[in-house]
């Protein structure tokens, strides 16, 4: 990758962040974080009815995104907000090749991927959105099916298709 292009991709997470925030312990973390502290030390949320009730069903729709998480001990705050920046760097990336199959110029493709990142964030089909302000399972695996479809698009069926499998094994719905 050409430097230029990774300062580019830099640019447009700083842009995106600056649009749409970074959430950190809300929304679907709320139910995660305390499942990936209670996989480190299970002697946590003794009384709590949902981590007691997800952790006795492995697997289950929590369990891969909270062990990974857990491999980054309690304090979560930095490696989220890294893996978060990696995920959306990732998302910006597959856009760019993406676009790069219809767009001729360079900033064609970069207009590509700002417009529906940057504006077109509320408008999206059945709930899910391009892009989360926050990491969560979906938002992974999200990002992993823009790189399948781009696989897809350059006729590379044989990268695609792990690709959605691996997607699948993080979020069922989304791959």
């Amino acid at each position: 990758m050409r430097f230029k292009t990774f300062i580019g991709y830099l640019a447009v997470y700083v842009l995106i962040v600056f649009r749409h925030g970074y959430v950190f312990g809300s929304d679907d973390q709320s139910e995660m974080l305390p499942y990936a502290k209670y996989l480190i030390d299970n002697q946590l949320y003794l009384k709590d009815f949902y981590i007691q009730s997800i952790s006795a069903h492995i697997p289950n729709e929590r369990f891969v995104f909270s062990k990974v998480l857990s491999f980054f001990g309690t304090s979560m705050e930095i490696a989220v907000f890294t893996l978060h920046a990696l995920t959306t760097l990732a998302l910006v990336a597959g856009l760019r090749r993406i676009s790069a199959k219809w767009f001729v110029t360079d900033n064609g493709q970069w207009l590509a991927i700002l417009l529906p990142i940057l504006f077109l964030y509320n408008i999206n089909l059945g709930g899910n959105e391009l892009y989360y302000n926050t990491l969560n399972p979906s938002y992974i695996a999200q990002v992993l099916g823009v790189w399948a479809f781009a696989f897809l698009f350059e006729a590379n069926p044989q990268k695609a298709y792990p690709i959605v499998l691996i997607a699948t094994f993080i979020h069922p719905l989304i791959g």
